[in-house]
């Protein structure tokens, strides 16, 4: 029967998962034990009897009564585990034993509440046995996970609650207007856009469960790894900053870390700390941070598709030090535009052979930045791809044959898009787009899968000058003749005159 005490022992020992950890236990008697639960606030317990038992002491103790084994005889079926045709008090059989699996128990009586105070929960007169304690906290802290553990009761024992919890990660992007403001603050969004070429600000984020202290006081190593995911549109630049949060506090984190590009899954890049529990600064309820910069670049899809960007976080449960967990993926994206211009004459028929160039109106300079000159000779339409919302001018340099230039045309491109992106699909977070016009006669039509404002561009006819044989010789052939009838009616009169005197 010692022989099926240790297997029994063994394999309860193995349930010791997800939150409890057996810290101490003394044996002082027969009965009327009691079990405390350490770091107990916010949660609530419930214990459950799984196995009885005759508590023996071998008495082979060296030194002193604490050192001698103990050892649990005629096993019988608990209070609250009595499976199909057993009763409370039934033995346990050998083979029962023999093949024990503890993650299938599940209680099948009521239970006791423990009792929550001052920051520990305790159950009283409890008999020598097995217990299972279950945490029955409603709603249960974001992050954390449910408790469960088996453990053996052959005195007053202590357990430490380890809360053991997922970091909470997050991603967020800065969304700029270049043309808005000449002070251009970060602002973390779950949605953004911008022109192609922009260095995009990104931010990942990660708060540290409390479960860390647990792998510090066991000399255990907290490793945690940021696995980024950037789609083609969007081209890794580097780390801008790393640092740690407590509170406001802020503490740089340079040469804490592992950049790695090469990776071995999916990933973009990673960003690896081998062991969290080694920087004094973190602690549970830190937030770890790293921000770090990616170009939008030419491949980067138009319109509500967007270019995503993901993050997920990868550490360890404290009972499974060597088993990678993983949290939840978090993720944002990244829109841009495109301005389409028809060119036409008066009766809305396609002209080809202008030249057109795109400003951007810079707020941090008060100046135009040219973004692109198209020469769409012999095409009649110029497409602007990659553009933020923000304030544009289009400018004509040249016109098609026979046709006037038009004057500068100003607009703005506005877009409205989630800055919170929780359930809704990628193609839902883009609401609306509209290009409004400051100066000129024009009008936009929007699409906004495409992400594109079209409009047309109307040229008029320059102005028909006179020609030869035309009216404006006949015009000075009349005029002259007119003249020639006139100096004769004169040289008549004046002759006349003469002959009268």
């Amino acid at each position: 029967m010692k022989h099926m005490r240790k297997i029994l022992a063994l394999a309860l020992a193995l349930v010791m998962v997800m939150g409890l950890a057996i810290t101490a236990s003394a044996a002082e008697g027969d009965t009327g034990y009691t079990v405390t639960i350490n770091n107990a606030t916010g949660h609530e317990y419930k214990i459950y009897q799984i196995f009885t038992g005759d508590l023996f002491l071998d008495g082979k103790g060296t030194e002193t009564e604490e050192d001698d084994e103990e050892i649990l005889s005629n096993i019988k079926y608990g209070a609250d585990y009595t499976p199909n045709g057993v009763k409370v008090g039934d033995k346990v059989p050998d083979s029962v034993l023999e093949g024990f699996n503890p993650s299938s128990i599940t209680p099948t009586g009521a239970g006791a509440d423990m009792t929550v105070a001052d920051g520990k929960a305790t159950a009283s007169g409890l008999d020598a046995g097995y217990y299972m304690v279950v945490d029955v906290t409603e709603p249960l802290p974001e992050g954390e996970t449910r408790s469960a553990v088996i453990f053996q009761v052959v005195g007053n024992t202590e357990l430490t609650s380890k809360h053991d919890a997922t970091p909470i990660t997050e991603k967020k992007i800065d969304d700029k207007n270049d043309s808005t403001g000449a002070e251009d603050a970060i602002v973390w969004h779950d949605s953004a856009d911008h022109d192609i070429g922009d260095l995009i600000d990104f931010q990942l984020s990660a708060v540290i469960p409390s479960s860390i202290e647990a792998f510090r006081e066991a000399n255990q190593k907290y490793p945690f790894i940021f696995h980024d995911v950037e789609e083609q549109g969007l081209t890794f630049s580097g780390i801008t900053a790393v640092y740690v949060l407590n509170g406001e506090e802020k503490t740089d984190l340079t040469g804490k870390y592992t950049l790695v590009t090469e990776t071995e899954d999916d990933c973009t890049f990673e960003v690896k700390f081998e062991d969290l529990g080694a920087i004094e600064a973190i602690e549970g309820g830190s937030t770890l941070v790293v921000e770090y910069q990616s170009e939008l670049n030419e491949r980067a899809i138009l319109g509500s598709q967007g270019n995503v960007n993901e993050v997920y976080g990868e550490y360890r449960n404290f009972n499974e030090p060597e088993t990678p967990a993983f949290t939840p993926k978090d993720t944002v994206i990244a829109f841009t535009y495109k301005v389409v211009v028809n060119k036409v004459d008066e009766e809305g028929e396609a002209l080809t052979g202008a030249t057109f160039t795109l400003e951007k109106y810079n707020a941090a300079t008060g100046k135009w930045d040219a973004l692109e000159t198209v020469e769409a000779a012999p095409e009649d339409v110029f497409t602007f791809k990659g553009l933020d919302d923000g304030k544009y001018r289009l400018t004509e340099n040249e016109a098609p044959d026979g046709y006037n230039k038009i004057d500068p045309i100003e607009f703005t491109v506005t877009a409205d898009h989630d800055i919170e992106w929780k359930t809704q699909l990628r193609t839902e977070v883009l609401n609306t787009l509209s290009g409004d016009v400051t100066t000129g006669e024009i009008e936009f039509t929007e699409d906004l899968g495409a992400g594109s404002l079209s409009t047309d561009v109307e040229n008029k006819a320059g102005v028909v000058l006179p020609e030869t044989g035309g009216i404006g010789t006949t015009i000075f052939y009349i005029l002259g003749g007119l003249l020639a009838v006139v100096a004769v009616v004169l040289l008549v009169t004046k002759k006349r005159m003469k002959t009268a005197d």
